[in-house]
C-alpha cells in the first residue's frame, strides 16, 4: 500500500520532480532517457563581452564572447546560443533572433577574414557543473539593432 501511495504521488507530481536538478541528474547518470531542458544551462552574463570589428573587406561584424554553465551534476552536450536583437528606439520590439552553435574557438585571423569560415561544432561534453566558453561572430545585422540578449538552448543527446 505504501509503495502504491509513493508511486501515485510521484505520478501526480512528475513534472515537479523532473524540474528538480538533483533528480534529473540522477536519472541521466543511471542512463534513463530524460529530455534536456533549456533551464539545465545558464549564460554567465558577467562573462559576456561584445565588440564591433572591421573585417578585411571593410564590413562590420559583431563578435560576442562569453561562457555558459552546466547546472546539472551530469555531463551534457554543449548548448546552442540564441541571440535576440532588439530595436534601438523601441527596446521591447524584437528585430532578429538567431540560433548559433558553439564551435571550436576560431582564430582572430579567421574572424577578421570575409567570408567567415565557421569552425567545426564543439561536440565535447561539458562536465557536470562545468563551464564552456563560446565565441560568436554575427554578420549582416539590422542597422537599427540596439541591445541583445543571449539564451542557452539545450541540445538533445543523440
Amino acid at each position: 500500500m505504501l509503495l502504491l501511495a509513493i508511486a501515485s504521488g510521484f505520478w501526480l507530481q512528475h513534472d515537479q520532480w523532473l524540474d528538480n536538478r538533483w533528480f534529473r541528474s540522477t536519472l541521466i547518470n543511471i542512463g534513463l532517457p530524460v529530455s534536456l531542458r533549456d533551464k539545465d544551462w545558464r549564460v554567465i552574463h558577467e562573462s559576456v563581452h561584445a565588440q564591433w570589428i572591421v573585417r578585411d573587406d571593410r564590413s562590420r561584424a559583431l563578435l560576442i564572447e562569453g561562457r555558459v554553465e552546466n547546472l546539472l551534476d551530469s555531463e551534457l552536450p554543449p548548448p546552442k546560443i540564441e541571440v535576440t536583437f532588439f530595436d534601438a528606439t523601441r527596446p521591447e520590439q524584437v528585430l532578429l533572433s538567431r540560433l548559433q552553435e558553439i564551435t571550436l574557438p576560431p582564430t582572430m585571423d579567421a574572424v577578421r577574414h570575409a567570408p567567415f569560415i565557421v569552425p567545426d561544432r564543439d561536440i565535447i561534453p561539458v562536465a557536470e557543473r562545468g563551464q564552456r566558453g563560446f565565441i560568436l561572430l554575427l554578420e549582416s545585422l539590422p542597422e537599427d539593432a540596439g541591445d541583445f540578449a543571449l539564451t542557452a538552448r539545450a541540445v538533445q543527446r543523440r
